[in-house]
């Protein structure tokens, strides 16, 4: 690598490492981890995105898998129930076809649920390689609790499996979130919590 480009990238990499992570989201947990670059494997496929696998696990169990594919074109996501049957439902996003499930869907599960054990729901994220598992992100707060389920019936089925331990004990105006001045005046001034 010649110093023209390196120095590009390490003021690139400043850069990244000086914004506020999820700050649209509220993300505020993230300001908490210690700020690195990383570089990483390339997951991406020769046409487009890899899939992102990502299942919903309820106090260890997986009751969701959803599936995004081109995430940074046509975004779809489909989903599916722990065996892998298509539910013609919508998350976040629009659906599409189904995809075929992985070989080893049920080694996946059982890391999801191995990593899912002790969190009253996590959503454990993971990508496909030459046959190889890779753990992605683990998600707590889904879009920063910003978007609504588009599909009431999968609405629904997600809040009867969530018996979350804190629930009716959160304080009032919460989903303001943790930037309030910024989420108020710059990002979602409609989502701003009601006046008590």
């Amino acid at each position: 690598m010649n110093e023209r480009t390196r120095t590009k990238l390490e003021a690139k990499a400043r850069r990244w490492l000086s914004l506020v992570h999820g700050r649209g989201l509220s993300l505020w947990w993230n300001e908490a981890v210690e700020r690195r670059v990383y570089l990483e494997e390339n997951l991406g496929l020769a046409d487009g995105d890899a899939p992102d696998w990502k299942f919903f696990v309820f106090d260890g169990k997986v009751e969701l898998i959803q599936v995004d594919v081109d995430r940074f074109g046509d975004h779809v996501q489909t989903i599916y129930d722990r065996t892998g049957k298509f539910l013609d439902q919508e998350l976040y996003f629009k659906s599409g076809p189904p995809v075929d499930m992985p070989v080893d869907l049920d080694a996946m599960i059982d890391i999801a649920e191995a990593i899912g054990r002790r969190f009253d729901f996590v959503r454990v994220d993971m990508f496909r390689m030459d046959g190889a598992i890779f753990l992605g992100e683990l998600g707590l707060v889904l879009t920063g609790a910003t978007l609504r389920v588009r599909s009431p019936e999968l609405d629904e089925r997600l809040g009867e499996v969530w018996k979350a331990p804190w629930i009716g004990r959160v304080a009032p105006g919460f989903a303001v979130g943790h930037y309030a001045t910024d989420w108020k005046t710059v990002h979602h001034p409609e989502r701003e919590a009601p006046t008590p």
